[in-house]
């Protein structure tokens, strides 16, 4: 991608409801975690605004280790991380080809719009749980080389939604969109969700990456 800095004072109007955010991390957890994503990216959060406008405050929505789930002025995490958040925009809608025997036509293609507010009232909902430490250690089994070979493959693309008992920041985040009819990674379970695959995934766009204003907003 061409990255295009944008002070966060010029991009906070641009920033949609249920828009990504990606953090590219510096820590030696974070280091961890992109080796083992094959990604510059170890976390992610969603954008939500309160008042739904302009005027209103804009918060940054995610699951942090240490922290749990919870919401915090996303100015203040420009200010503590200026370069590092990527913001992304899901696309509006998604399509699949549903198959029906008993039809004239038996394939039918359904479109699902993207409902971004219900969205980040999903994952509101789940913040003050706290952070899933457990789940880490699932996501680090199935990379570990040995440990790998016990891996339930079939787990990994299961399409049942369940509830995520143990949320990180990206299995909340794909939840979420999943829980709402939007399948943000498509053929992986969203309990087996890493950073990386939500930056892959082909139903979301890079905008701009966040830099820190001249005073905060």
């Amino acid at each position: 991608m061409n990255r295009v800095d944008l002070p966060y004072q010029e991009a906070r109007p641009l920033i949609r409801e249920g828009d990504i955010l990606l953090f590219r991390g510096a820590g030696w957890v974070s280091y961890f975690i992109s080796r083992a994503g094959e990604s510059p990216y170890t976390h992610c959060a969603v954008a939500s605004w309160i008042n739904d406008n302009n005027g209103g405050i804009l918060e940054c929505v995610e699951f942090r280790e240490g922290k749990g789930g919870r919401s915090v002025n996303l100015s203040i995490q420009v200010d503590n991380l200026p370069g590092q958040i990527d913001v992304y925009r899901p696309i509006p809608s998604v399509t699949h080809w549903e198959y029906n025997p008993i039809s004239e036509d038996p394939f039918s293609l359904i479109r699902q719009d993207l409902d971004a507010r219900a969205v980040t009232n999903t994952m509101r909902k789940m913040t003050g749980l706290p952070y899933g430490w457990k789940r880490i250690w699932w996501l680090f089994k199935h990379k570990a080389i040995v440990l790998r070979l016990f891996t339930d493959v079939e787990g990994l693309t299961a399409d049942e939604l369940e509830d995520i008992v143990y949320p990180v920041c990206s299995t909340a985040l794909a939840y979420c969109f999943n829980k709402n009819g939007y399948d943000l990674i498509h053929n992986k379970s969203d309990q087996w969700a890493e950073p990386a695959d939500i930056a892959r995934s082909a139903r979301i766009s890079y905008l701009f990456t966040l830099t820190k204003s001249s005073s905060l907003v």
